[in-house]
């Protein structure tokens, strides 16, 4: 899974910079969701919902669990795209 990857990183962005309001500048894929860009746990539980919904699968909870960094986030994006649903 390629952190570097683009369109995902773009897709990411969006997810973060709308409802979260975290400034694009801050969006890395070494960011910490929490430390970093400031997101609380009802906002990664936001993240999540907003995840689910863009891609129309419900997420495991071992991959939410997992959720660290941006760069996390993508690779879950990129692994449910290659996943059959």
């Amino acid at each position: 899974m390629d952190a570097a990857d683009p369109e995902r990183m773009k897709w990411v962005t969006d997810v973060l910079t709308g409802p979260f309001e975290v400034p694009v500048a801050s969006i890395t894929p070494d960011a910490r969701l929490r430390e970093d860009l400031g997101l609380e746990s009802l906002d990664l539980v936001d993240m999540v919902l907003e995840i689910e919904r863009r891609v129309g699968r419900r997420l495991e909870n071992e991959d939410v669990s997992s959720i660290r960094t941006v760069a996390d986030v993508i690779a879950l994006v990129q692994k449910l795209e290659a996943t059959p649903a």
